[in-house]
């Protein structure tokens, strides 16, 4: 199969989706093997990129801490409401319906194209 085309026939859209996930796979294991290499030996410059472990910064706050900044941006003139978010697993977690979210915004749904197993 020519895996540069559209398939034409349901078995080839079944050769190509099992194509996908045999390449996922591989470079899964593929990825986790240089990561222990880098690990030891440190990053790996390739021609176009460089391979290592960058810091990924996230931060969380106590809801004291949350109220204080919430003070702190009204004291700078900026409507702290405005910057809130919910999460979607946070709001599952609530275990609302979705009429009841509905009351307070609107729902976005958008698609992600992924396999899911059987």
């Amino acid at each position: 199969m020519n895996f540069e085309q559209v398939p034409n026939t349901p078995s080839d859209a079944i050769e190509m989706a099992n194509e996908i996930s045999r390449l996922e796979a591989a470079s899964k294991l593929i990825k986790d093997n240089l990561k222990k290499y880098v690990k030891e030996h440190g990053p790996v410059e390739t021609s176009i990129e460089k391979w290592g472990f960058y810091p990924s910064i996230s931060w969380s706050f106590n809801k004291d801490m949350t109220q204080e900044i919430a003070r702190n941006l009204v004291l700078e003139g900026v409507d702290p409401w405005s910057l809130i978010t919910f999460q979607a697993k946070d709001l599952k977690a609530l275990g609302w319906e979705d009429s009841s979210l509905e009351q307070f915004g609107n729902k976005k749904v958008t698609e992600r194209f992924s396999s899911r197993k059987l």
